[in-house]
């Protein structure tokens, strides 16, 4: 069943433990996937600003790193604290299946980096930061299936949700 666009400030609530979220908005002018798909919606708005993500997984969990090695993308290793770096590239977050509630088919999301102001995703983009010795993070994402049956676009920005155990984050090669 197609769900409907919705249009507005949506509040967005992330009940996990450990986990916060900013409010999150609908991305204006930006349309939902016809399947409430987390891949979907990452795979549609890389490829509007041609940045090709191929299909192939059947869930947002099936892009492991060799996959994605293999297809053009390779994972960026957070450092110990800091920011972790795009190099002015599209960037992507992957939840491994069953990791930070993600549930069994894992999650993908386009993170809201500058290459994602550039190309009209969201109006600030900054590469995100995390602090390994507090387990605080600050991540900007662009999503939608979060959390699970949310259909549209939303953005939300993680402040803190302990370790990085389960989450990856790529970027084109």
């Amino acid at each position: 069943m197609k769900r409907m666009l919705l249009v507005g400030v949506l509040s967005l609530s992330i009940f996990a433990i450990g986990a916060s979220a900013a409010p999150a908005t609908v991305a204006p002018a930006k349309a939902t996937s016809s399947d409430c798909s987390c891949v979907t919606y990452v795979r549609d708005a890389l490829a509007a600003h041609a940045v090709n993500l191929p299909g192939g997984p059947g869930t947002a969990g099936g892009y492991q790193e060799t996959w994605m090695d293999q297809h053009g993308w390779h994972r960026v290793v957070p450092p110990g604290s800091g920011t972790i770096p795009s190099g002015g590239k599209a960037m992507m977050m992957v939840w491994d299946a069953n990791k930070k509630s993600a549930y069994g088919d894992g999650h993908m999301a386009i993170v809201a980096t500058a290459w994602a102001q550039q190309a009209g995703l969201t109006q600030s983009g900054l590469d995100p930061w995390y602090n390994s010795s507090s387990e605080k993070w600050n991540i900007k994402v662009l999503q939608e299936d979060w959390p699970v049956g949310q259909c549209g676009v939303t953005q939300t920005t993680f402040t803190g949700w302990g370790d990085l155990d389960g989450i990856n984050f790529y970027i084109p090669n």
